[in-house]
């Protein structure tokens, strides 16, 4: 599955959950910048951690980055029944 279209079925899915339009701004402000990375959804952790590792700003940048992507997988994880790679990366 493309990345692009993994993010846009979870942003999809927050707007249908009522979030604020602050919190959907938040969820794309730190996936955008992963989806432009891995072009398609990845499935082991490497591509994550190297994803990560280009997160310049405080380590509360990095941090609030790494929390969109783990409920982002969550979500991917729980809908498309897929392994999800954020588990086996610790913050």
């Amino acid at each position: 599955m493309k990345t692009e279209q993994a993010l846009r079925e979870f942003i999809d899915s927050r707007i249908s959950a009522n979030l604020s339009p602050a919190t959907i701004e938040w969820y794309e402000d730190r996936l955008l910048r992963f989806a432009k990375s891995c072009s398609n959804l990845p499935h082991r952790p490497e591509p994550i951690e190297g994803f990560l590792a280009t997160v310049h700003g405080s380590p509360e940048t990095r941090f609030d980055v790494y929390r969109a992507l783990k409920t982002f997988f969550r979500f991917m994880s729980s809908r498309h029944k897929i392994p999800n790679p954020m588990d086996a990366i610790c913050m």
